[in-house]
């Protein structure tokens, strides 16, 4: 699938802070993000900021936080900050279309890893094993960030193997 110009994400970069050590983005207006191979389009709201893939520094020479799984991390950053969706398919996967039909539906974090990888592959065909990769290191290591996010919201819940005297560890 080639992106064309229109239908690229309308961001802006943020300036770096003296403390800042990754590029972030702003959408400027709301983006629709047409996912044939589910049939769903994907909303992100204007003035959502992203920071490309997180890529640790000793895979940096392998993926870059801008290149190939840019526009699924796009995706990938609303999943796991917001722990839902928006999108303009009903539930019985027929396309609605407009944005008054639009609606939220909760994801999980193996859903939003597996959307990474399939958005970047669907994209970028040819990158499928890199895709794949990166879709290994998020099952890996992605967990920490998925539980900050869902402290951040109030919506974390400890595994049940860890025993605490009190929830405050987990705040």
């Amino acid at each position: 699938m080639i992106m064309t110009d229109e239908q690229m994400p309308p961001i802006i970069p943020l300036r770096l802070g003296p403390k800042d050590s990754t590029r972030r983005w702003k959408f400027i207006r709301g983006w629709y993000f047409y996912f044939e191979p589910l049939n769903i389009v994907f909303f992100i709201p204007k003035g959502y900021i992203i920071n490309g893939a997180s890529i640790p520094s000793w895979a940096q020479g392998m993926f870059s936080p801008v290149g190939f799984l840019f526009i699924g991390s796009i995706m990938h950053d609303f999943f796991y900050d917001k722990a839902f969706y928006y999108c303009l398919a009903n539930p019985y996967g027929q396309h609605i279309g407009g944005i008054k039909a639009c609606f939220k539906k909760p994801i999980s974090k193996n859903t939003a890893d597996d959307y990474l990888k399939q958005i970047s592959k669907w994209i970028y065909p040819e990158k499928w094993v890199a895709a794949g990769v990166a879709h290994r290191a998020l099952s890996i290591g992605g967990q920490a960030a998925w539980d900050t996010c869902r402290k951040a919201d109030g919506t974390y819940i400890a595994p049940p193997s860890i025993k605490t005297d009190t929830n405050e560890d987990w705040m």
